[in-house]
């Protein structure tokens, strides 16, 4: 790594070195030039070396608040809490917008932050009046008695800051209550270091690791989501993933990866960490649709591993456009606007066709067993 000047002071006077080992927005201080906003800290979400002591009695530094709330990855550890079932390979979210009285008859349902959370402007977020009870929960996700419920704490930056800072802890014995079987880690957001010091990335990271060990600690299932700011982050994730060998299943949210490059450059990263270890994973791949969920789908089974998708997609076109996924060929589809049709009819209609569509198009073996279908009574179509 090349240092510049000021970088030099890095290894004796930041107490995040041995977590970043350096960053071309180095020294990592306050991002504003301007007289007026400088130091506002008050108003600014950026986690850097100039925070002031906002929140602490004992008059600390805010910045080593941060540090101190995260978790090195190498002191993470995850006991053995097999999942009940094995994943299929089309897991769809945001069921909760299907028609009252609907019950959906799949294995599996993933309900995201957005489903979970109730947002409140500049403040942590609440749980959902529903996660009280299995029977209630099950009701206001229109799914069965038989259907198990991943959390997917995916979301946009703003929800999950709330999530941080509201009490996660209680949170999680509500899921468990609930009656949900797994969580997979929060993307909290990893941003170009031109514009954020690389202080801020790190705490980020420090803070998925946190909430993993936080759910771990329940009878929930935790499955890591795998991302990284540099070579130095993968290469501990690899260390890390041959140190606990009972960890078969990841994740990896894609919903804010848009563009087709960059989601090729993070899927190839996030296979060189996996291939580099001894063993097979199981994928969650989250908020990819159908054409990206296809091309990753054969990254990831060329590679020996399984995948399952997740996303909210065939439900949201549906209820939202009044439009049913068609397909077109083998690798083809488009989204037809049905006005003759209910939209609830749309939509189990468009997770059918979805989960056809990956199995056709997924590679041999990473659709073995129960990774073909999600359904227990699967509809009958006209």
């Amino acid at each position: 790594m090349n240092f510049s000047l000021w970088e030099r002071t890095c290894p004796s006077e930041c107490l995040l070195w041995d977590q970043c080992g350096g960053s071309s927005a180095a020294p990592c201080g306050c991002v504003w030039s301007e007289p007026g906003r400088r130091h506002q800290c008050h108003k600014c979400r950026v986690i850097c070396r100039e925070r002031k002591n906002l929140f602490r009695a004992d008059g600390a530094d805010d910045f080593l608040a941060h540090i101190e709330a995260g978790l090195p990855l190498d002191l993470l550890a995850i006991p053995s809490v097999p999942l009940p079932h094995q994943l299929p390979i089309f897991i769809p979210t945001r069921t909760n917008e299907l028609s009252v009285g609907h019950r959906l008859s799949v294995k599996w349902v993933g309900a995201d932050a957005k489903t979970l959370f109730t947002r409140h402007v500049n403040g942590p977020v609440d749980a959902r009046p529903f996660l009280q009870s299995p029977d209630v929960v099950r009701t206001a996700l229109r799914i069965a008695d038989g259907t198990r419920i991943l959390a997917v704490l995916n979301g946009r930056d703003g929800l999950l800051e709330g999530f941080w800072g509201m009490q996660r802890r209680a949170f999680f014995a509500r899921l468990v209550l609930g009656g949900f079987s797994a969580v997979t880690g929060p993307t909290f957001s990893i941003t170009s270091e031109e514009r954020k010091p690389g202080s801020h990335n790190v705490c980020m990271l420090l803070r998925h690791h946190r909430v993993i060990e936080e759910i771990a600690s329940t009878e929930l299932a935790a499955i890591p989501n795998i991302y990284w700011r540099s070579t130095d982050d993968a290469g501990r994730w690899t260390e890390w993933l041959e140190a606990n060998p009972n960890v078969r299943v990841v994740s990896r949210d894609f919903s804010r990866t848009k563009d087709k490059r960059a989601f090729g450059s993070e899927m190839a990263g996030l296979l060189a960490i996996l291939n580099s270890v001894s063993r097979p994973f199981h994928v969650v791949l989250v908020g990819v649709g159908p054409r990206k969920a296809r091309d990753a789908m054969v990254e990831v089974g060329a590679t020996g591993h399984t995948c399952s998708v997740v996303t909210a997609y065939p439900v949201l076109v549906a209820i939202k456009q009044g439009r049913e996924i068609v397909r077109r060929g083998k690798t083809g589809f488009e989204a037809v606007y049905s006005p003759e049709r209910s939209r609830l009819d749309l939509a189990v209609r468009n997770i059918q066709t979805m989960e056809q569509y990956l199995c056709e198009n997924a590679p041999p073996g990473a659709t073995a067993g129960d990774l073909s279908s999600n359904w227990i009574d699967e509809p009958t179509r006209d």
